[in-house]
């Protein structure tokens, strides 16, 4: 499995470099730029909310919510999704985000894992991690 704790830091670096962003531009009177960093800081949470339901699942604490449809239709929307967003990377300059990338394939691989060795579960958070 993907080392939740490595993952995490990760995401969490990227959650608190938009909000400092966020914050800065709020300081200098740029609201519209601090609300779509404060943005992008949420949806780098997302995907560390998925990995905690993987960790640490609960039946109190339900799944997440599912896309609707088939989980194999969802996967291969979340495979295309990440070729396109390769395509578009190569397109950034430098520095380009590409660890965010790297970090959903991983997460994309642990979905194809976790529904290969039948866990559903464990399949639907990686594959709603990769897709966040």
């Amino acid at each position: 499995m993907f080392p939740l704790a490595r993952s995490k830091r990760n995401w969490r670096s990227y959650v608190q470099r938009y909000l400092d962003d966020a914050g800065r531009a709020l300081a200098a009177g740029r609201r519209f730029q601090a609300e779509r960093l404060e943005d992008a800081a949420d949806a780098c949470r997302r995907p560390i909310d998925h990995l905690q339901r993987i960790a640490t699942p609960s039946p109190s604490r339900p799944p997440g919510p599912k896309p609707p449809g088939d989980p194999e239709d969802h996967l291969r929307d979340v495979y295309f999704r990440l070729r396109l967003s390769d395509f578009f990377l190569q397109q950034i300059p430098s520095p380009a985000p590409t660890r965010l990338l790297e970090l959903a394939r991983s997460f994309y691989e642990q979905a194809v894992k976790a529904r290969q060795a039948g866990n559903r579960l464990a399949a639907d958070e990686y594959t709603g991690a990769a897709d966040d």
